[in-house]
């Protein structure tokens, strides 16, 4: 038999209750989230004072280090892309594949706020114009989408020129006007 230095390191856990054969609960509920997922996504940690939004695989996490406590919210598929509305109090998740492409959730209470759906392909990035009242998305499709989230409207949409695009952004102080940059180019849109 191979020995397993391993062993030596594993200690009994603090607080083990013996199992009396019966089964467990049948709800699990997630507390705490360790590690964090840079691969494939973009944007998506934002640190707020005391309060750092992430993302891990499906989840949003709001993570509070003064009181070292965690939120979630769930998605339906792997979050690419988030933004942070500057007022801190909502946030935009761009998802991989099911629609709805784009949800946005309060921050406060990690509820979902709106949906919506345009980009087949799933999102690469996303951004909030300063009012927080539209959002604009790239897609794999390479289309640009503004909506208004609140109404869930499309209030334009464009196809983009073909090259990769790495991201947009509302131009500061503007809701008309956007920057797309990617590999070897950047566009200014009206």
């Amino acid at each position: 038999h191979k020995p397993r230095p391993w062993t030596r390191s594993i200690v009994a856990p603090t607080k083990f209750v013996p199992s009396h054969g019966s089964l467990p609960d049948s709800q699990l509920a997630l507390e705490r989230i360790y590690g964090y997922s840079g691969n494939g996504v973009k944007n998506n940690l934002h640190c707020l004072s005391y309060r750092m939004i992430y993302s891990v695989g499906k989840v949003l996490v709001r993570s509070d280090l003064q009181d070292d406590k965690q939120e979630f919210f769930f998605a339906s598929s792997k979050i690419t892309c988030l933004s942070v509305h500057h007022k801190k109090t909502i946030c935009a998740i761009g998802q991989e594949e099911s629609p709805p492409d784009i949800i946005i959730v309060d921050l406060m209470t990690m509820q979902p706020l709106s949906f919506l759906s345009r980009n087949a392909k799933g999102l690469i990035c996303l951004d909030f114009d300063d009012n927080g009242n539209y959002v604009v998305s790239v897609g794999n499709s390479q289309e640009i989408v503004v909506h208004d989230w609140k109404n869930g409207a499309v209030i334009a949409s464009c196809r983009t020129h073909g090259l990769e695009t790495l991201d947009v952004k509302f131009l500061k102080g503007s809701s008309n006007r956007l920057v797309e940059c990617g590999r070897c180019f950047v566009r200014f849109w009206r």
